[in-house]
Formats: C-alpha cells, structure tokens, sequence
C-alpha cells in the first residue's frame, strides 16, 4: 500500500509545481524605463526579451520601440531632451558638486513628468488592465514608484550604475561615506581623508536635496497623474528586490543586502557582425581602435580646432580607428579613420583585432570593455563615468586622458603607450576572466529572481530592518551622543570634585 500512496504524493508534488511554474510563466509585467538615452535601452534589452520568451506578456514604456515579439507591447514616449545648453554635458564636468546634484536632478524630474503626462501612458494607468510585476529602472523618477501601487502588484528596480546615493536607501542597502564613492566626486573605495570628508558633504547635499526639494516635487506628479493618492515616501521604500548592473570584477565590492541582486553583463549578447565592418576589422593587420562617447554626449558639439586634433592625431596611427560620430563628416579625416552615427559596440568589442577602446567610461561601456578584456583610454565627461575611469586605472586596464590635456599629439600619445605597454592588455584579460567567472550567466539570474518574486508573492523576507530606523538610528548617532553626553558629565562631574576639594583644602590652609 506504501507505493501508490508515495506514487500519488509525488504526483500531488508535481502537479502542485507544474501549477507554480504555470502562473509564473503567465504573468503579466510592465517595465518603465524613464530616460532618453538609449545607452539605458540596451542594457535592458536583452532582459525584457528573455522574460518574454519565458512566456511572460510584457508591456514597455520606452523612448525606443522593443524587437518585435509576440509577448512584448511597446508604448514608445517621445522625449524631449533636457536643456543643458549647447556644449551639452561636457560643460558639466566643470561644475560644483552641489550644482551638478541639483541638475541631475531637475533633469529626471523632467524626464519623469515627460512620461507620465504621455497620452498612451495616461491610457494605461486609467484603463482596467491588470500587472503581477512592475519594473522600473530607477534614475530620479520616484514618482514612477506610483505604477506598482496603482496596478497593485509587486515592483523591483533596475539600476545600470549599481548601488549609489541615488537608489541604496530604496532597499536599505547602507551607505557609508566613509567606503563608498559619492557619484560626483569621482572616488573609488580607496579615499584618503580629505577625500572621505568631501564624500560625506557630497552625500549630506544630495539627501538634503533629494528629501527637501526633490521628493516634494515628485509628490506633486504622483498626485497630478495618478487618479488615487499615494504617499511618495511610502512608495520609495515598495520595492521586493533591486537587479544592479554591477559586478565585483566590473566595480569594487561593497556591503550588498539580500534584496540586491548583482547581473552586470545581462545585456552582453555577441551577434554577427555586418558584413563591411566584419571585413574591415578581419583585414586589419595591426588592430583597430574603437573610439565612442556613448549616446547622451555629442563628439559633433566638441570644438572644431578639438576634432582636428584628435583627427591628426589619428592620421599618425598604423591602426585603423571607427569613430561613433553624430555627424556626416569630418574635415581633413585621415585614411585610417571611419565615422558614423552608430556601430555595433559589443560585437567590435568582440572581436579578436580590437586592441583598444577609447571611451566615456558609461557602466555599459566600462562593463563591456571587462567583459572582452579590452584596454581603455579614459575620457570621462559626467556622473559616474569619473568613478568608472579611476576604476579602470585602478584595474591596471585603463589609462585617463582628460579633455583639457588633449593638445599636439597627446591623443595618439596616449593611445601608443597603452599599446606598447603589455601590462594593460594583460590586467585587462585578468580582470575579463574575474567578471567571466560566475557559476549562472547574469541573463539567467535576472530573470530567475523576477520569478522568485512572483514565485514568493513580492518576497518580502528579502527586507531587512533598515527600513524601520531613522538616519541618526542607522549609523548610531544618537548612540554616541548619549556616549559623549555621559563622557561630558563625568569629566564635568571630576572637575567639580577636584576644585571642590582644591578648594576646602584651601579653605583649611587659610584657617
């Protein structure tokens, strides 16, 4: 009798765990990606695609339409890029601290009300449809913490820089400022003590902004175009788990709570290459450069007298140089040199004759060059890109070249030490074979904790209890003070005894 009884609990297991995987594979998903750079768009991409072929029906609200899928829907925003005047964001890199703050964030609560105020997505929110999951990829759009609350379902954040000022309070990942880099301030971990003192006044700034200023300004939006009324703060803190595009081989490591899942490289996925550029990088016997500010900076917006140097310093190169450049042409281009508005980055990344990356340093960027083992010149613009770059150097992979160095012949100065130099190639493949090494692919992972989230109705045993302290709790400032206030009364207590018996002894010696 024992036999069919296990026979018919095994089956009773099965059909629970069919039925489990089931609804897993069904459920509905809405991704929110706020920002217009379609930098952000790719590193998502190849996500929303491999939730999509798990059989989940995914809705996106994008600047840029998805591939075409039968479970993908596309709700495209037309974004109007933000004013930062006609140098773009390379007149940001000269700014204050607390000015840049101030920017990146009037910049997201624009990017923000462009979306929400978009008649598709106005269409969406009033409209009947139901979500499991809401994903958003988090850069200053709290008010966007909204949708989850207003389809009442689980919400997880995507972040493409990793754990930051900007998103670690969210899931209560502390952040301590004597470790971990401010964004604008370019550190790494490694900080002397003038450096830890303006990392913690850079982070003072940004969460007085931020809680003072900002979250009062996305409150406004949340009651603006949400039909019901939702408590920003409450919102914030609504999320099951934070997937970062982050990796230790590609960052530093850092202290990471259980509702932080590290996927750096989820959006790596070689194609083949087309077939002019294949030839091209085939037929090149000493190498090619690859040269790319990414998607948000303009190379065309630098100075005319600043691209002739750059273009002759190329011309004296034995390499050949692609070029991603927003513009027709080049004038006086040398031989060497291919321009055009976009190149497939990963797949020249690839490729066995690329012996050079010169770039931004953006977190896609950076993460690729690792992944291929690439060397890098540096040539940060804004935001992270400054703590990328140090990263690199720190690595022994990169070399920085500042924009106000760029005179004569240091470009292709630059670019020849690194090349004759063995060293950078070879930190280069160690710190690919870091990255490379994990036990899961970071694709995988993603989309395995999107489930463990539906799996686990919203997971709520992956938060801690972070959430339910206070600032001066967290970091035990109202500890030290009852410490300092004690150590004050007992010295101010020792110093009254002893002037009370200096003082009787002195009273006895007089009589």
């Amino acid at each position: 009798m024992r036999i069919p009884r296990l026979r018919e609990k095994t089956l009773i297991c099965v059909t629970i765990l069919a039925i489990q995987c089931h609804l897993a594979l069904c459920s509905k998903i809405l991704v929110v990606l706020p920002s217009p750079g379609y930098s952000q768009h790719i590193l998502t991409e190849s996500f929303i695609l491999a939730l999509s072929t798990r059989g989940h029906n995914v809705t996106v609200i994008s600047a840029y339409a998805m591939k075409a899928s039968s479970n993908v829907r596309n709700i495209v925003v037309d974004f109007t890029t933000y004013d930062i005047g006609p140098d773009g964001l390379f007149k940001l890199r000269h700014l204050d601290l607390f000015t840049n703050i101030r920017i990146l964030h009037n910049m997201g609560l624009n990017f923000t009300e462009q979306l929400l105020a978009n008649h598709q997505v106005q269409k969406l929110i009033h409209s009947e449809e139901k979500f499991d999951l809401v994903a958003v990829e988090t850069f200053f759009n709290e008010a966007h913490h909204a949708f989850a609350k207003h389809f009442n379902a689980h919400q997880v954040l995507l972040h493409s820089m990793g754990i930051l000022e900007w998103n670690s309070h969210m899931v209560a990942n502390p952040n301590l400022p004597s470790y971990l880099p401010t964004t604008f301030t370019g550190y790494t971990t490694k900080m002397n003590f003038k450096e830890r003192f303006r990392n913690t006044i850079a982070l003072w700034l940004d969460h007085f902004y931020k809680f003072y200023v900002h979250y009062p300004a996305h409150q406004k939006l949340v009651d603006r175009y949400f039909p019901a009324k939702y408590n920003l703060e409450e919102l914030v803190y609504n999320s099951s788990l934070m997937l970062s595009c982050s990796h230790l081989g590609s960052t530093e490591p850092q202290p990471l709570t259980s509702a932080v899942i590290e996927v750096g490289g989820m959006h790596i996925v070689n194609k083949i290459l087309p077939e002019d550029l294949k030839k091209l990088l085939d037929s090149a016997e000493e190498g090619v450069i690859f040269f790319s500010l990414g998607s948000n900076a303009k190379s065309s917006t630098l100075s005319k007298e600043l691209i002739g140097t750059i273009a002759t310093s190329i011309g004296k190169l034995n390499q050949k140089v692609l070029w991603t450049f927003d513009d027709d042409h080049i004038k006086n281009a040398p031989a060497n040199l291919k321009i055009s508005k976009w190149f497939p980055q990963v797949d020249i990344l690839a490729h066995s004759n690329t012996v050079l990356f010169v770039s931004h340093c953006g977190m896609g960027s950076t993460t690729e060059a690792i992944h291929f083992g690439v060397p890098v010149i540096c040539m940060p613009i804004y935001g992270d890109q400054f703590m990328n770059s140090r990263r690199l150097s720190l690595f022994g992979m990169g070399l920085e070249l500042p924009w106000e160095s760029i005179t004569g012949d240091a470009f292709g100065e630059s670019i020849r030490h690194v090349l004759n130099d063995s060293r950078f190639k070879e930190n280069a493949k160690k710190r690919s074979e870091i990255f490379r090494d994990r036990p899961t692919k970071p694709l995988d992972l993603a989309v395995y904790w999107i489930d463990y989230v539906l799996r686990h109705n919203g997971a709520r045993h992956l938060r801690n209890s972070i959430y339910e302290l206070k600032w001066y709790q967290l970091y035990s400032i109202d500890v030290i003070l009852v410490l300092v206030f004690a150590f004050a009364c007992c010295v101010f207590a020792l110093f009254a005894t002893v002037n009370c018996v200096a003082a009787r002894g002195k009273k006895i010696k007089t009589e």
